[in-house]
């Protein structure tokens, strides 16, 4: 199954040319879906047209991190027979304990909305949890912020948990979900013990996270 990321490595800036820059593939880069035999979802990276010495196939698998949502091309990911996207929330989506999207995601977002109607949604170990939001009016604030977005709402912080929620809501299984998130101990744990495509993004700020929460980030 052939899935694409936008350009790795690119040097991201706030130019006018940073929507062409990140839409323009490195050494014709192809990225295929794969899950290797304990579960974790990984990418196979093909190398157009690029021999690396040091691989003794063309094709090898990487764990994928990618800078922020920009990265990701969200129409190629539909094509390859993905249902929807699930989002963690404070510095994947906006940031830190703010309902309002990250202004610089925006144009990416929408993107995302079209490729995937209907079928985007946050699973927050803040907004929606039942420990932090009992009655779930942030997740109500964030649904109405952003447009298109649910807002799941669950017992289990990540990374504990099943996917049961996230299914029942998508009617679909986990392996037909991409998850995308900022931590490792959290979204990428929890993301790979229950079978999602689950894509690592760089945290947005600093702003407003504890020291214990920096100091995790900076430790992972």
């Amino acid at each position: 199954m052939m899935v694409a990321l936008t350009s790795e490595g690119a040097n991201i800036d706030e130019s006018e040319e940073r929507d062409d820059l990140l839409r323009t593939p490195i050494e014709q880069t192809a990225v295929t879906h794969e899950r290797n035999s304990e579960g974790l979802n990984l990418l196979a990276i093909k190398h157009g047209g690029t021999k690396n010495r040091e691989r003794e196939s063309q094709n090898q698998v990487y764990p994928r991190n990618a800078t922020d949502i920009r990265w990701l091309d969200w129409a190629e990911l539909r094509r390859a027979g993905f249902r929807g996207v699930v989002f963690d929330k404070d510095n994947t989506l906006t940031a830190p304990y703010a309902p309002e999207l990250w202004p610089l995601l925006t144009a990416s977002f929408d993107q995302c909305r079209a490729a995937f109607p209907g079928a985007i949604a946050v699973y927050s170990n803040s907004a929606g949890l039942k420990q932090y939001d009992p009655d779930g009016s942030d997740a109500s604030t964030i649904e109405a912020t952003i447009d298109g977005v649910h807002v799941i709402r669950h017992d289990a912080k990540k990374p504990a948990g099943a996917a049961k929620e996230i299914e029942s809501y998508f009617d679909c299984s986990a392996s037909d979900l991409v998850l995308v998130g900022d931590r490792y101990f959290t979204d990428v744990i929890y993301g790979n013990r229950n079978g999602f495509l689950t894509v690592f993004t760089e945290p947005l700020s600093f702003v407003g996270e504890s020291y214990i929460v920096r100091k995790t980030i900076d430790q992972a």
